[in-house]
C-alpha cells in the first residue's frame, strides 16, 4: 500500500466526530471512476458537476447545428448520443435522485430547439417533440440494471453485494420498527 496516494473520504451527516487516528489522509470528496463522491452522500454536487460537462458538449452541438441544416428529428438523435450519455453517466447510482441540474440541460436543448422561452408550459414542450423527462428515462435504466444484476450468477462480486446490502437493509428495518 503506498501511504502517499492512499485517501479516505468518511461519510457522514453534519460535522459529527469520527475517531480518525488510523486514517492516513481523510478527503472530504473523491472522484473515482468520474464520479466525485462527497462525505455527505448526497449526490446534487455529482449532479451539478455532470450539468456542467453536458452543458460543453451542447454548446459545441449547437456550433455544429449552426453550420449544418438537420431536421428536428436528427438533432434530437444527436442529443441522445452525444449529450444524454453525459447527463446520464452514473445512473445506476446516482438516478434515484432527481436533479434540476440535469433536467435543467434537457430543458435549455428543447426550448432553444423549438425557439420558445422559459415561460413555455413543459407539459406541451415534451409533448411537441414527443420527450419525457429525464428522470423518467433513468429510473427505467436503474430498473433495468437492477434487473441485470438479479440475474447474475451467485458468485458474482455485484451479486453478493447486493445480497449483503439487502440483507443489512433488512435488519436495519426490523430494528427501526
Amino acid at each position: 500500500m503506498n501511504t502517499n496516494k492512499t485517501k479516505v473520504l468518511i461519510f457522514e451527516k453534519g460535522s459529527r466526530y469520527t475517531d480518525r487516528s488510523f486514517y492516513l489522509y481523510i478527503v472530504t470528496q473523491f472522484k473515482y471512476l468520474g464520479v466525485n463522491f462527497y462525505k455527505n452522500g448526497r449526490w446534487n454536487q455529482t449532479n451539478t458537476y455532470i450539468a456542467e460537462h453536458a452543458l460543453k458538449v451542447m454548446q459545441i452541438l449547437f456550433c455544429v447545428f449552426n453550420k449544418y441544416e438537420f431536421s428536428i428529428k436528427d438533432k434530437l438523435k444527436l442529443f441522445d448520443v452525444l449529450v444524454s450519455p453525459v447527463l446520464n453517466y452514473s445512473l445506476e447510482v446516482s438516478g434515484y435522485f432527481e436533479s434540476k441540474d440535469i433536467e435543467h440541460v434537457h430543458l435549455k436543448f428543447l426550448r432553444k430547439l423549438l425557439c420558445v422561452n422559459k415561460s413555455t408550459n413543459l407539459s406541451g414542450l415534451y409533448g411537441e417533440l414527443g420527450r419525457v423527462p429525464l428522470i423518467i428515462i433513468r429510473k427505467v435504466h436503474m430498473f433495468l440494471y437492477w434487473l441485470k444484476i438479479l440475474k447474475l450468477n451467485e458468485q458474482s462480486p455485484v451479486k453478493q453485494m447486493y445480497l449483503l446490502l439487502k440483507t443489512i437493509q433488512i435488519v436495519i428495518s426490523l430494528t427501526i420498527d
